[in-house]
């Protein structure tokens, strides 16, 4: 036997290191024999020759220093000597007694780490307690579901048992309650994981409880204080003779009496010694049986709870006779299109005390050959002949240690087997998915078969899984055959998220009494919590004063109408928040215990109104308020719903100065209007912060909610697994070397790894049903768009309003990145199925899709590492890494893609702030007159004749054929529909009178069809466009909006969506008037020159007029032409200064060119633009003609000096003003002549970024 290393200990190998930091996760294997412990002589000798009160107050203190929490083996230990060896001897020196415990305690090869926190909060019917649970697993999850099983949920359980378990409970917990007041510590504390010492950083204190003490405790609650004798030890007891740990009688009843004081003294067994109370009792009152049934359904209906949760929907599918109803339980879901989940939970029918049952119970049925039973009978019915399986165990016993020896999975299954109580809880406070534990339980199954792990909680393995972000990829070098574990590392995911929700009960009126509402804190931008179970309608409560406040709603029926009664919620609770530091010391000074707020809206507000109706609506009602007792009924009309219409928050500044001025009912307080307007205007100015986001989809129908399904993203762990596959796939053809040095070699490896991964796509999409495929990733495509677009209005909202926009960026470049990647792929695999339509047999799950898109996502992105090297932007270090994976050095990515990806993110976010008042545009629904319908716009006939020219379709008839194929969406209530072709001309011809040609062009124009090769492009166009890892593609989804096929009665079906339809039309005219249109034709690409020259003037006055700004600076309104005639005379023509600007605090004069630039999408564009700025491969970069002209104004500063009628002497500076990020200044091969700076940056960080010393 060798003796097992702590993860805080030296590690074994000699670096220094502790273990955990060294070799816990190697496969070395320390052969020592450890040396025999030597026996705890000196602190048991101390402990039996000193006085035995302060010895008790010291191990009492101990474990109340969270600190040594963890440490409990050692704790139980010293007290139960202290326990059974009680005397009144002469007080010893704690100083000693420290020693010994340092010399002869350090540490106890049998204690790992604490699976529990080392202090929670409970609730029970005297309020919130603090509580100690040791180191029994879940032993609070326990407490819990037997306490609210007995007392909340009704049972026939004798009345006699209920009284007695009260009374034991309510003593046990407030003495802990005093104890924890006591030594300062409560709610949820993790306690630190370190030396292994004791802490004794705490003062001794007197930690005895008198008789009277008792009696007064047992006196408020109306209990028998002979209660307490169900909790004493005496130190005499026999079954201190018991040499198992786990037998202890001080974990049972660790309560000892003393010299006439009562002494808690395993306090930090607290919660497990309450569980054994009630276990023992039910016995006693014989009703064990039904307890332990109660118990278990709870937690079976909190199992349903968390699956609903997930996504999972339950069935009625029939599986075979459960022969033991009272020990396994059985549900079957499902959780995607061809995806069931079988669960079971597997539990004891019965419990016995603990000192008379064996210490473990197994189970008296085969759960092995019951899996298998239930799964193969699924198997064999030809409904799910295309299906796959997963088995879900979950398991509890109360306490007792369960043995389960389990079996594989069979084919097409997949199994994961956890304690109940850890799938609760991480249901609660992880955010699964319906495909979270699918893919989880994937990635484990492949990372098994080449990686042995020890023994563990799939709660271990689960966090190992999350920090290694979805996945099991430990590094570079080679994997490891055998992982090491350490036991109960996991836990931290659960203590984490116990600390974060903050459980506790939350005082509020029930029916005229005060109760208190176990609740979690489920807002990071307030103070907001909400309640566990189902308390009133809807409910809330802010904690930001010295009593809560509830915000109630007693009319919603349903969770639209949630929804619509949360706007007003979460909106009063915020403001009220932000109030907080204004009206605090009025409110905490005149509302005690609770106070609630109940919002009832009229009834017109739960319908659903067009914007018209309510810009329309001619009412004026005001709010309206009353007091009953401590609630404040406010009423909220419809009529004035049209305030919070727009960009202002001037809406809800006139609904909290209402509410404010209806706190005046309330005894006491007296807010003057004066005041109001004050506190208003200091936590509430007037602006765009505003928390009720009302849009008008008719405006913009990218923004319509309807008929969404769930957008999800590409998921990390799918993505792993085809970095896992890609070597061996390539190394079916052409060894990978360990480094490869030319850039040819390396163009090859990426374009073999786009090939093999073409072929690896078309092999696995070829058993899907196209129609269904495409269906789904066309309404996926519209998820993504809607969220792209909600993106727009709900992150400037939450910067406007939460502030910290450092921190946000953060979160919001990781969800842009992501929902990027999806949106791509997920285009990209459209058209690929466009094109190459399969014609299988199988419905393709979301599972299956993640697959395919991650496929899509990583062509592309090989794609994209060819034309990387290829234009010479990166010549990155590759080859095969000891882990087998390819290995691609990330220097191009870190440290220049990564820096202009977070500036672009930074001027993107900056756009949606500065265009949040768009977002709240009403569409114009007043009757235009005959004169202002008939207009014509010269240049709008100009564009129209040019479309019709060129493509067979007016650009005003291309408008009205994307709005009437989104019309046709609306009609049929769905996010996309499919018609047949001719059905098509005829409805956009007769109902929506198009002309019949134009339609036919359009469909024409902006469908994608089937072609023989997808990486070739139909004749007359260029290959690149339809390359997927280029930008601006002719064949593109975004472009092209319309699925065209042939069903397989030979018709022609068109299928789109849509948002996609209006998104395609804005993108036309983005590319018409950025210049950007390709494949246009020759009467388009004559407008495109005007639509660049005017893009480029009214960038350079938008640029004037934010620097005119600055009353420090004389900005002249024109160019200024230096040439012989121009306005600086020079001996030739050396072109305009776009903005010439003069400094008169500093008589710096700066030279800016202003260049209209546009965002580089993907490597071709970075490559051109570079080239275009500095002039790569023999051309001249633009960026030389400014040098020239900035030389020219350097030695001419007395012509400048004129020119701006000034005498003093002036520094020139030159620079180059772009539009937007670009790439240049960030991927650079050598040195800028000229410094580029972006315009957002410059409006961001101010005019100081102009100076040269900045």
């Amino acid at each position: 036997m060798t003796q097992k290393i702590g993860r805080n200990d030296p590690c074994q190998c000699g670096s220094g290191k502790k273990y955990k930091n060294c070799c816990i996760d190697s496969n070395k294997d320390f052969d020592f024999t450890p040396k025999l412990s030597a026996k705890k002589k000196k602190t048991f000798e101390f402990i039996e020759s000193n006085n035995s009160t302060p010895l008790l107050d010291f191990i009492i203190g101990l474990q109340l220093q969270p600190n040594n929490h963890g440490k409990n083996i050692r704790i139980e230990k010293l007290a139960t000597h202290i326990v059974t060896n009680l005397n009144n001897k002469q007080d010893g020196d704690l100083k000693s007694f420290k020693k010994h415990l340092d010399d002869e305690f350090n540490y106890d090869m049998m204690e790992d780490l604490p699976e529990n926190l080392f202090c929670e909060n409970v609730v029970f019917y005297g309020g919130n307690y603090t509580v100690f649970s040791g180191i029994y697993g879940y032993a609070v999850e326990i407490f819990k579901n037997l306490t609210e099983t007995i007392f909340t949920q009704k049972n026939n359980l004798p009345d006699k048992f209920k009284n007695h378990v009260y009374s034991g409970i309510t003593l046990i917990l407030e003495l802990g309650e005093i104890l924890s007041k006591k030594y300062n510590v409560g709610g949820f504390i993790q306690g630190t994981e370190g030396d292994s010492k004791f802490d004794y950083s705490f003062d001794v204190l007197d930690t005895s409880f008198s008789y009277d003490d008792i009696y007064k405790i047992c006196l408020n609650h109306n209990i028998d204080p002979e209660i307490i004798k169900d909790f004493i030890i005496s130190p005499n007891d026999t079954r201190f003779s018991n040499d198992d740990p786990d037998l202890n009688p001080l974990l049972y009843s660790p309560i000892v009496l003393f010299e006439n004081k009562f002494y808690f003294a395993l306090v930090s067994n607290q919660v497990n010694a309450l569980n054994e109370f009630i276990i023992r009792l039910s016995n006693e009152y014989k009703c064990n049986k039904e307890l332990v049934e109660l118990y278990h359904s709870r937690l079976w209906r909190e199992h349903w709870g968390a699956c609903d949760k997930m996504g999972w929907q339950l069935t009625d599918i029939k599986i075979p006779e459960n022969t033991q109803p009272n020990s396994l339980k059985e549900r079957i879901f499902q959780f995607d299109t061809n995806r069931i989940a079988y669960t079971c939970y597997l539990h004891n029918d019965r419990i016995e005390d603990k000192f008379h049952a064996s210490p473990s119970m197994g189970i008296d049925f085969d759960i092995n050959q019951r899996t298998k039973d239930v799964i193969s009978e699924l198997k064999k019915d030809p409904t799910f002949k295309d299906y796959k399986f997963f088995t879900l165990i979950t398991y509890e016993n109360m306490g007792r240690t369960m043995f389960l020896m389990l079996e594989g999975p069979q084919d097409n299954e997949l199994r994961l087997t956890i304690p109940i109580h850890q799938f609760i809880l991480l249901c609660a406070s992880e955010e699964w998915h319906n495909l979270s534990l699918w893919k989880f339980a994937k990635s484990y199954e492949m990372f098994s078969k080449t990686t042995q792990t020890t023994l563990t909680d799939t709660l271990d393995i689960y966090s190992i899984y999350k920090l290694k972000d979805d996945s099991f990829y430990f590094g570079d070098d080679a994997r490891p055959n055998l992982l090491t574990v350490v036991p109960g590392d996991g836990s931290r995911l659960i203590k984490d998220a116990k600390i974060e929700k903050d459980n506790h009960g939350i005082l509020a009126e029930v029916d005229g009494r005060k109760a208190y509402i176990p609740s979690e804190r489920y807002a990071d931008y307030a103070p907001l919590y909400k309640p566990l179970y189902s308390f009133e309608n809807y409910s809330i409560c802010l904690k930001a004063f010295d009593f809560p406040i509830w915000i109630v709603n007693r009319q919603v029926e349903n969770k639209k109408m949630a929804i619509k009664v949360r706007n007003f919620a979460e909106a009063i609770a915020f403001w009220l928040y932000k109030l907080s530091p204004q009206i605090s010391a009025s409110f905490n000074s005149n509302i005690s215990d609770s106070f609630e707020i109940n919002i009832i809206l009229e009834k017109a507000l739960f319908e659903d109104k067009q914007t018209k109706d309510i810009v329309e609506n001619s009412e004026d009602k005001q709010y309206s308020f009353n007091l009953n007792g401590s609630s404040l009924e406010i009423n909220i009309p419809f009529s004035r719903i049209k305030t919070f219409i727009g960009n202002s928050n001037s809406g809800e500044r006139e609904l909290m100065r209402a509410l404010l001025s209806a706190f005046n009912l309330v005894n006491g307080i007296n807010f003057s209007p004066e005041y109001i307007n004050q506190s208003i205007d200091n936590s509430i100015p007037l602006g765009n912060a505003k928390m009720i986001l009302l849009s008008d989809s008719q405006n913009d129908p990218l923004i319509d909610n309807r008929w969404l399904i769930k957008p999800f993203y590409i998921s990390n762990s799918e993505i792993e697994r085809i970095l896992d596959e890609i070597p061996s796939l390539i190394e079916k053809t052409k060894k990978i070397p360990v480094t490869i040095e030319k850039e040819e070699d390396k163009k090859e490896l990426f374009n073999t790894s786009t090939q093999i991964l073409l072929r690896a796509l078309a092999e696995e999409i070829k058993v899907f049903e196209f129609e269904y495929l495409l269906d789904s990733l066309v309404k996926l495509h519209e998820s993504l768009v809607w969220k792209r677009e909600h993106n727009k209005t709900i992150i400037p909202a939450q910067i406007l309003c939460f502030g910290d926009l450092e921190a946000k960026l953060k979160e919001i470049q990781e969800d842009e990145n992501n929902l990027v990647q999806t949106s791509l792929a997920t285009r990209c695999l459209i058209e690929y199925i466009a094109a190459q339509p399969p014609r299988g047999s199988v419905k393709a799950s979301f599972d299956d899709i993640d697959r395919l898109l991650v496929l899509m996502h990583e062509i592309a992105n090989y794609g994209f590492l060819s034309d990387a090297v290829h234009f010479k932007l990166a010549n990155p270090t590759i080859g095969k890494l000891k882990s087998g994976r390819i290995g691609i050095s990330r220097e191009f990515f870190d440290e220049k893609l990564k820096p202009f990806s977070e500036a672009h993110t930074k001027e993107e976010v900056d756009g949606y702030i500065e265009s949040f008042e768009n977002r709240f545009e009403i569409s114009n629904y007043s009757e235009r007159s005959e004169d202002e319908r008939t207009t014509e716009d010269k240049e709008l006939s100009r564009i129209d004749d040019a479309f019709l020219a060129d493509w067979g379709i007016g650009y005003l008839n291309i408008y009205k054929f994307c709005f009437s194929c989104f019309m046709l969406c609306i009609e049929s209530e769905s996010s996309a529909i499919s018609m047949e072709e001719n059905e098509l001309i005829k409805k956009l011809v007769d109902e929506f009178k198009l002309p019949e040609d134009e339609v036919i062009a359009g469909i024409g124009r902006f469908s994608i069809s089937k072609r023989t090769d997808y990486l070739k492009a139909p004749e007359g166009y260029n290959d690149n466009e339809v390359f997927p890892w280029k930008y601006n593609r002719e064949f593109s989804f975004a472009r092209r909006f319309i699925i065209k096929y042939k069903n397989e009665k030979g018709e022609s079906i068109l299928t789109w969506g849509f948002r996609n339809a209006i998104s395609a039309q804005k993108q036309l005219g983005h590319l018409l008037h950025e210049g950007k249109l390709t494949n246009g034709g020759k009467n388009i690409e004559k407008l495109l020159g005007t639509f660049r020259e005017r893009k480029g003037k009214e960038y350079r006055n938008k640029v004037k007029d934010w620097l005119k700004q600055n009353k420090n600076l004389n900005v002249i309104d024109y160019e200024v032409d230096i040439s012989p005639n121009g306005h600086l005379k020079a001996d030739k023509r050396y072109g305009d200064v776009d903005i010439l600007v003069h400094d008169t605090k500093t008589n710096i004069v700066w030279s800016l060119e202003c260049k209209d630039t546009n965002k580089a999408k993907n490597i071709h564009e970075m490559k051109k633009e570079m080239d275009n700025y500095l002039g790569r491969e023999g051309g001249e970069g633009m960026i030389k003609k400014h040098i020239e002209r900035h030389n020219w104004l350097d030695n001419n500063k007395d012509k400048i000096c004129a020119f701006l009628k000034i005498n003093e002497q002036i520094t020139v500076v030159s620079y180059m003003l772009t539009s937007e990020v670009i790439p240049t200044t960030y991927i650079k091969a050598e040195e800028l002549l000229m410094p580029i700076i972006a315009f957002p940056d410059l409006k961001r960080e101010g005019i100081q970024l102009l100076y040269p010393a900045h």
